[in-house]
C-alpha cells in the first residue's frame, strides 16, 4: 500500500521496502570494483541503520508492502582507521551473529576481513566483507581492552556506550556540509542543481534551537513533551568551557552549527561516504583544541540534497548519537523529532498494515512540517522513554486478585502539574504472555500533544515492548466505549478495557477500568460512597474509597507480625496467619538457630565441609573481562580448588585457572596462551579440605598446596617442586592440579610428574608460550581410584592411557566412560607426561552422563601444529553437585 502524506510529510530513520541492493546505495556504493581490498583484523562498534523512502512526491511506501533486513554497519575503531567515527557497509555475517547485539555498544572484532575504502587518505569508509574463517569475538562495555597488531591497545573510548540519553541536556552538533562542488556565495544557498544546502546555517540553528524566534522546534518539543527531562541545547552552550571557547574564535561556527568544507564533489555520492568525509573534516577542526564530534552527546549532518541518498530524507542510528538530513527536510521539526526519537532507541509506531500509521505518535508519521506536528509519544515509547515513571501503573490480570480503575490524564495536564502521584496516572502497561505487553494511555489534544489529529480524546491500547521496538495500535476508545481481546494471554477468558467516562477539569482525565471476564460481564463499577462500598471479597487487602474521586483502590495487607522467627503468609480466605520458621538452610555442616528480634541464623560447625562438586559456564576468557565468581555450598578452612574444562565449543587452546580463594568462595576462569577471546565453555570443579580425609566406603582423598615457582617449556625436562602424602596410598593415586593464582596475569597452565604412593612433583607448564611468572601457588587433590557410591554418591576415578596419540591434531581423543543418571561433574589432569611438549587436559568435545573425552592440549603460539604423543590421565567424575560432609 501507498500512504500519502501532507506537504513534506517524511523521514523516519527507519528502512522501508526497498530491496537490500538498493538500500545499501543509501550509505555506500558497491565500492568493491576498482578499488583493492586490505585483508586485516577489524575491531568496530555495530549500529543499525533504517532511511525511511519518500517519493519526489513525497509519498511514503511503507516498509511492510515489501520485506527487508536493516542496514547493519561497523563503526570501526579509531585506532585502526586512524579517525574516529567512521562507518563501513558490512557483509559476510547472517542474521543470526546479529541475535545478542545491542546496537549501539557491542564492540566486535573479526580476525580476518577484507577493506575496501576507495578514498582512505579522507576516510571515506566503505566495505567489510568478513572472511567465512574468521573468528568473531564480540564484548560488551566490561572489555576495554583487544590485541591489535601485535600490542595492547586501549580501545576504553571506542567501547564507550554510543547511545543518546533519554533524560539529561544533551548538547547537539550540527555539521553543516560544504561539499567541493558548492561554493555558491556567503551563505552556499544556491539552487543550482542542489550542490548546496538549501537553508544557511543560521536558518537550520532556529529550526532546531529557536535561537531566532522560532517558537516550535526539536529542542522546545521535546522540553514540552518531557517537561524538560530531556533537553536539547547548541553544543558548546557551555561558556565555561575552554575547548568551545577556542572553537568560537578559531571556526565559522554558532548557535552549535560548524561549517566543514570539504574537497570532495557529492553529487551522485552515497550518503554515507559523504557523511564519513564531513565527519572527518569536522575532526580535523575540533582534534587541535582536544574536541571530537564525539565530545557531544548527538551530532546530525546535513548535506546536499544532490548526494545519493537513495530516496531517503534522512536517517539515523537506532539507537545511537548520529543522524544524517537531506537539506530540503533538515528544517522540519516534525522529521527532526522523528530521527532523534531512533537516537534514544524508538523503532516505528504502526496502525492495521501500515507500521508508520500510528499518527498519535511522533515514530509513526504524523504531518511533519516546518512547525509542527505539535505530538509526543504513545504508550509502549512513553513508557520506554521514563519521563513519567512516577505516574506508570503495571497492571497483570492474570495473577491480580482485583481489576484496574483510575483515572488517565493527558501528557499536557502531566506537564501543567495538574496530575496526583497515586490518583492519576499517564500510562498502565498490562502484562500480557509473549513478547508484547498492551500500554493504555489517554490521547488528549492539549499542551505539547495539541497538534494530534488520530482518533483525538480517545484512550489508546498499544502493544508493544519496553524496548523501543515496532509498536502496533490495537484499538482507540471513545468515552462509554471498550475494547475486548477473546482469550487473554491464553486464558479462556475475555479481557475488557473500558473508557467509563470523560471529565474536563484540572486535570481532565479518561476514567478506565480493566478486567478479566469470568463470564458474568464487566461493567464500570459505580462512584463508591464510603470504604465498605469497595468490598472486593479478598482478606488479603486493605479496601478505601475515595470520597473525592469516588474510585475505590485496593492496597495489599501487610501481614508482619514483627517477629523475625514467622513466616508470615495471607490467603485472600482466611486473611493473615503466622507459622514458625524452620530456619533450615539446608546445610549439615551449619547449626540453624532463631531470635525473634533478628531472625534466622546459620553458626558453621567447624571441620565439617570436606568436599563438594560444581560446574559454571564460562562465556569467554578473562581477557575478554569473564570470569564467574563461585560462591561454596560449605564454610571451609583452608579449601583446595581444582578446575577442568569439559566441552570444545571453541578450538582454539585454552586453559582454566582459580584466583581468589577464600573460605567461602573463589573466581574461575578460562585463559588462551595469546590472551584472545574464546567460545563460551563449560567449566567442572572441585573442592577440598586441605588434609588427608577418608570418606565412607574406604574412598581416600587429600589436598593440599604449595609456592612454586617452577616453570616447564617444551622439549624441557619436567623439574617441579616435590610433594609428600601425608599417609601412602595402597596403590598410585589419580593426582588432579591447577593454579590458583594469578600474580603476573599470564598464561599458565599446571603439570605433575613422577607420581608414586608416596608423592609427586608439580609445577608451572607454559609449553611454547613463552610466559614468565614471578611464582603461583600450584593446588593439588588426589585419590585413591576406583568407583562405587560414597555416602549416596556415585563416583568413578581412574588414571590410564589408551596406547593412541591424544594432541588436537590426532583427532583422536582419550575417552573415559561411566555411567550417570546425569552429567556429572568431570575433573581430568595430565598424570606423569610422556610428551615434552609441554600440555594439558582439555575436554575434546563429548561429554555426557555416559563419557568424558580428553585431549593433550598444547598452546599455538610458538608453533601451531597440535599432535602430541599417547598420555596418561587422571580422571574423577562425581555425581553433579556431590557434598561430602564430616559424617560422610
Amino acid at each position: 500500500m501507498k500512504i500519502s502524506l501532507p506537504k513534506l510529510a517524511l523521514s523516519s530513520a527507519l528502512l522501508c521496502t526497498l530491496p537490500r541492493s538498493s538500500i545499501g546505495s543509501i550509505l555506500f556504493d558497491d565500492v568493491t570494483s576498482g578499488t583493492t581490498g586490505v585483508e586485516t583484523s577489524v575491531g568496530c562498534i555495530l549500529h543499525e541503520v533504517e532511511p525511511l523512502i519518500v517519493t519526489d512526491d513525497h509519498v511514503v511506501v511503507d516498509e511492510n508492502e515489501v520485506g527487508h533486513d536493516p542496514i547493519r554497519i561497523c563503526e570501526r575503531d579509531a585506532t585502526e582507521e586512524g579517525a574516529p567515527g567512521i562507518m563501513y557497509d558490512l557483509e559476510g555475517v547472517g542474521n543470526d551473529f546479529f541475535a545478542d547485539v545491542e546496537f549501539g555498544v557491542t564492540h566486535v572484532v573479526f580476525s580476518k576481513a577484507t577493506v575496501y575504502e576507495p578514498d582512505e587518505a579522507n576516510h571515506s569508509g566503505g566495505k567489510i566483507i568478513v572472511d567465512p574463517a574468521s573468528t568473531r569475538t564480540k564484548s560488551g562495555e566490561e572489555a576495554t581492552t583487544r590485541r591489535l597488531r601485535g600490542g595492547m591497545v586501549d580501545e576504553s573510548e571506542e567501547r564507550r556506550r554510543r547511545l543518546s540519553p533519554k533524560e539529561g541536556v544533551t548538547d547537539l552538533l550540527v555539521l553543516y556540509g560544504i561539499p567541493g562542488d558548492c561554493r555558491g556565495g556567503p551563505d552556499y544557498n544556491t539552487t543550482s542543481g542542489n550542490l548546496c544546502n538549501i537553508r544557511t546555517p543560521s536558518f537550520y540553528a532556529d529550526s532546531l534551537f529557536g535561537t531566532n524566534g522560532d517558537l516550535k522546534t526539536v529542542a522546545s518539543q521535546f522540553n514540552a513533551c518531557s517537561k524538560g527531562k530531556l533537553q536539547y541545547v547548541p553544543a558548546c552552550s557551555d561558556a565555561s568551557s575552554a575547548e568551545c571557547a577556542q572553537l568560537d574564535s578559531n571556526v565559522l561556527f554558532a548557535n552549535g552549527v560548524l561549517e566543514v568544507k570539504i574537497d570532495n564533489n557529492v553529487i551522485g555520492m552515497a550518503s554515507g561516504s559523504a557523511v564519513n568525509l564531513v565527519t572527518t573534516a569536522a575532526n580535523s577542526i575540533l582534534n587541535p583544541i582536544g574536541l571530537s564530534v564525539t565530545s557531544f552527546k548527538q551530532h546530525m549532518v546535513i548535506l546536499p540534497d544532490s548526494v545519493s541518498w537513495g530516496g531517503a530524507a534522512a536517517w539515523a542510528y537506532r539507537p545511537g548519537t548520529q543522524s544524517a538530513f537531506r537539506s530540503s527536510y533538515a528544517d522540519h521539526m516534525g522529521v527532526q523529532v522523528h530521527e532523534f526519537g531512533h537516537n534514544v532507541g524508538l523503532l516505528h509506531s504502526g496502525y492495521g498494515t501500515g507500521s508508520y500509521n500510528d499518527h498519535s505518535c511522533m515514530q509513526g508519521n504524523p504531518s511533519y512540517g516546518n512547525n509542527g506536528p505539535e505530538v509526543c509519544w504513545n504508550g509502549p515509547n512513553s513508557y520506554t522513554l521514563g519521563w513519567y515513571k512516577d505516574y506508570h501503573k503495571d497492571f497483570d490480570p492474570v495473577n491480580s486478585n482485583d481489576p484496574f480503575h483510575g483515572r488517565l490524564v493527558g501528557v499536557g495536564d502531566w506537564a501543567d502539574d495538574e496530575a496526583v502521584v497515586g490518583t492519576h496516572y499517564v500510562v498502565v502497561k498490562i502484562s500480557q504472555s509473549g513478547s508484547n505487553d498492551l500500554f493504555v494511555m489517554y490521547n488528549r489534544v492539549e499542551g505539547p500533544t495539541k497538534g494530534v489529529n488520530f482518533f483525538k480524546n480517545e484512550v489508546m491500547v498499544v502493544e508493544g515492548g519496553t524496548d523501543g521496538r515496532q509498536t502496533w495500535l490495537q484499538s482507540h476508545i471513545p468515552a462509554g466505549g471498550e475494547y475486548a481481546i477473546e482469550n487473554f494471554s491464553g486464558q479462556s477468558r475475555t479481557l475488557v478495557i473500558k473508557n467509563c467516562r470523560q471529565e474536563a477539569g484540572a486535570p481532565d482525565y479518561s476514567e478506565v477500568y480493566i478486567a478479566l471476564d469470568d463470564g458474568t460481564g464487566v461493567e464500570c463499577p459505580a462512584e463508591c460512597t464510603d470504604d465498605d462500598s469497595c468490598d472486593d471479597n479478598d482478606m488479603c487487602t486493605v479496601n478505601t474509597c475515595s470520597a473525592e474521586l469516588g474510585i475505590c483502590t485496593f492496597t495489599d495487607l501487610v501481614c508482619d507480625d514483627g517477629d523475625a522467627c514467622t513466616d508470615d503468609v495471607c490467603d485472600p480466605i482466611t486473611g493473615c496467619s503466622h507459622t514458625k520458621s524452620t530456619c533450615d538452610d539446608g546445610d549439615v555442616c551449619t547449626v540453624d538457630s532463631c531470635v525473634a528480634e533478628v531472625g534466622c541464623s546459620h553458626e558453621s560447625i567447624p571441620n565439617c565441609a570436606v568436599m563438594e562438586t560444581g560446574q559454571v559456564e564460562l562465556t569467554d576468557t578473562i581477557d575478554l573481562g569473564v570470569k564467574a565468581q563461585i560462591e561454596f555450598r560449605h564454610v571451609y578452612n583452608d579449601p583446595v580448588v581444582v578446575a577442568f574444562i569439559n566441552t570444545r565449543n571453541g578450538d582454539a587452546s585454552v586453559s582454566p585457572r582459580v584466583k581468589d580463594v577464600t573460605n567461602t568462595g573463589c573466581t574461575i576462569f578460562m585463559q588462551e596462551p595469546d590472551y584472545q577471546g574464546h567460545s563460551p565453555e563449560t567449566v567442572s570443579y572441585f573442592v577440598v579440605e586441605a588434609g588427608s580425609h577418608v570418606l565412607r566406603g574406604g574412598l581416600v582423598v587429600e589436598a593440599g598446596t604449595m609456592s612454586t615457582t617452577k616453570i616447564h617449556r617444551s622439549t624441557h625436562s619436567f623439574d617441579g617442586d616435590s610433594v609428600l602424602f601425608s599417609e601412602s596410598f595402597d596403590e598410585t593415586p589419580a593426582v588432579l592440579h591447577g593454579l590458583v593464582t594469578h600474580n603476573t596475569n599470564k598464561f599458565m597452565a599446571s603439570f605433575v610428574a613422577s607420581v608414586t604412593v608416596d608423592g609427586f612433583t608439580g609445577g608451572m607448564e607454559a609449553g611454547r608460550s613463552n610466559a614468565n611468572s614471578i611464582g603461583e601457588t600450584f593446588a593439588w587433590i588426589a585419590f585413591s581410584t576406583g568407583s562405587g557410591s560414597t555416602a549416596g554418591s556415585p563416583f568413578k576415578i581412574t588414571t590410564g592411557s589408551d596406547g593412541i596419540a591424544d594432541g588436537v591434531d590426532n583427532e583422536s581423543p582419550h575417552i573415559v566412560g561411566f555411567s550417570f543418571m546425569g552429567t556429572p561433574d568431570v575433573v581430568a589432569s595430565l598424570f606423569n607426561p610422556a610428551g615434552r611438549d609441554g600440555s594439558w587436559a582439555r575436554g575434546a568435545g563429548p561429554y555426557s552422563a555416559t563419557q568424558q573425552a580428553i585431549y593433550a592440549e598444547e598452546d599455538e603460539v610458538g608453533d601451531s601444529e597440535r599432535y602430541h604423543v599417547d598420555e596418561l590421565f587422571a580422571v574423577a567424575a562425581f555425581q553433579a553437585d556431590t557434598n561430602f560432609v564430616l559424617s560422610n
